[in-house]
């Protein structure tokens, strides 16, 4: 049976302790727990916090008002009861659209050419349309790397023009030490376009997913096969490797790794040459981000980014 997501409680109080006896009765739900500061020493694993933002308590008082107004007795009689964080925080979980609950999003976008936006209006690939997608969540979002490009705020990334696989297993270590919580990978185009390394290129980034997981096990990886191409040769590459990058996603969720495949639907209206989408190619890899991101979201894997400072991870973007 498929873990159930739970929200029932606040962080302190009789709210608290109702959410850890349920987390002591239930191991394979996740009880999710809500408020301004996340409690020290959370004493069950399937306990979640999400931390409550201006705008989520604005939601919530809110909805406090419109139940105090419309039923005062139940409001009356519920209050003793739960302390008012925990009411509200029920009330969240009922009426509130799942939005509402989705936590700031830093996010590493890593790749080639496609990650950087070639073949896009102002250079922004997907990057532009899927920042401002995540905005209309009503959630923070901070796109970390060390490179910077396009007609946009946040236009961090690391998407590295024509290089291969093995390239870009270099170039995701100093990023990551930004915190994201969520990874966007596109890899492999250079590889399927120039038919190197092709008998080891699902290895290579199998290397690369491990090794993300290896330095931030918490992290989300959002995975894409290599979208289609109007090139026989190259597609003909990419048909073969594509199904390698749907295993290697298979086996890591076997042992319980955040990482989702993310199938984006290209054809050939949305591509500007034979490899690089178009601006409505662009768009349609940042509605597939963003429903993997909800999705990520949805099975309780996203949790609020670290507290960190540009400081803490130099030239990578982070607070930008």
């Amino acid at each position: 049976m498929a873990a159930k997501s739970l929200v029932v409680g606040g962080t302190g109080g009789i709210g608290y302790g109702i959410a850890c006896r349920i987390a002591a009765s239930s191991p394979s739900s996740t009880v999710i727990i809500s408020g301004r500061n996340e409690p020290k020493n959370i004493p069950h694993s399937n306990i979640q916090f999400k931390q409550l933002d201006a705008s989520s308590m604005r939601a919530i008082k809110t909805y406090t008002d419109e139940l105090k107004a419309s039923q005062p007795a139940l409001f009356e009689m519920l209050s003793p009861i739960w302390n008012a964080l925990t009411l509200l925080t029920v009330l969240m979980a009922t009426f509130i659209s799942p939005a509402a609950a989705l936590p700031n999003i830093r996010v590493l976008p890593l790749g080639d050419s496609i990650t950087k936006g070639t073949g896009s209006t102002g250079l922004v690939g997907y990057r532009l349309p899927l920042r401002q997608k995540i905005l209309k969540q009503g959630v923070k979002v901070n796109m970390v790397g060390t490179l910077k490009n396009g007609n946009m705020v946040d236009g961090h990334h690391e998407g590295h023009s024509g290089k291969m696989l093995a390239d870009i297993n270099g170039y995701w270590q100093k990023p990551i030490q930004a915190r994201p919580n969520v990874v966007l990978i596109h890899a492999g185009t250079n590889n399927m376009d120039q038919g190197k390394d092709l008998d080891i290129a699902a290895s290579i980034l199998a290397d690369i997913v491990d090794g993300i997981f290896k330095v931030a096990p918490d992290v989300t990886i959002c995975l894409a096969p290599v979208i289609w191409a109007n090139d026989k040769k190259m597609q003909a590459n990419t048909d073969k490797f594509n199904p390698q990058v749907r295993s290697l996603i298979s086996a890591r969720q076997k042992k319980r790794k955040h990482i989702l495949e993310v199938p984006i639907d290209i054809k050939k209206e949305d591509l500007g040459d034979s490899k690089h989408p178009n601006d409505d190619g662009y768009d349609k890899m940042a509605n597939a981000w963003l429903k993997a991101i909800l999705e990520a979201d949805k099975k309780g894997w996203l949790k609020m980014p670290i507290k960190m400072s540009p400081e803490d991870a130099p030239g990578t973007g982070l607070g930008a």
